[in-house]
């Protein structure tokens, strides 16, 4: 699995542009999950139109449209998509609520994915003096099926 080590104080994941679906998990050495609602069973009760701890994202020149569906990957019952259809800049995303890590601690993260265009993982750290920080973790290819990322 894909290993993030990190001095910081939070974290959390974007998922960019063009990813349709996802299946997310955070895990540090021990099975606790660090994602509130990982497998996006739980939708928001403010917003029964996306689940509860995730938020979604468009900046630049794009058309995107964001859903939160009744079907998922391998046996799940729902997952998230987002769908651009037209692109000149910017990003689209969506992203889990930040989860705290420990300093020197390893975290794994996987997730299960389709897409119809490459898309890519990046880790966003909020630092403890306030600043941000992006990290490219990698490229995913396109594929019509779910495809488990780890």
């Amino acid at each position: 699995m894909k290993r993030i080590s990190t001095f910081l104080t939070s974290i959390m994941l974007v998922i960019t542009m063009l990813l349709p679906a996802l299946r997310a998990s955070l895990v540090n050495a021990s099975p606790l999950n660090l994602i509130t609602n990982p497998l996006v069973e739980t939708a928001d009760p403010s917003n029964a139109n996306a689940p509860l701890d995730f938020s979604s994202d468009s900046w630049g020149t794009n058309t995107t449209s964001f859903s939160y569906l009744n079907s998922g990957s391998t046996g799940d019952t729902n997952s998230i998509s987002l769908n651009t259809t037209a692109y000149t800049s910017g990003d689209s995303e969506w992203y889990f609520a930040p989860v705290s890590v420990s300093a020197g601690a390893q975290y794994n993260y996987s997730e299960y994915y389709q897409s119809t265009t490459a898309s890519e993982i990046d880790v966003v750290y909020a630092m403890s003096g306030g600043t941000t920080q992006y990290q490219y973790l990698n490229t995913l290819a396109a594929s019509p099926t779910w495809t488990a990322y780890s």
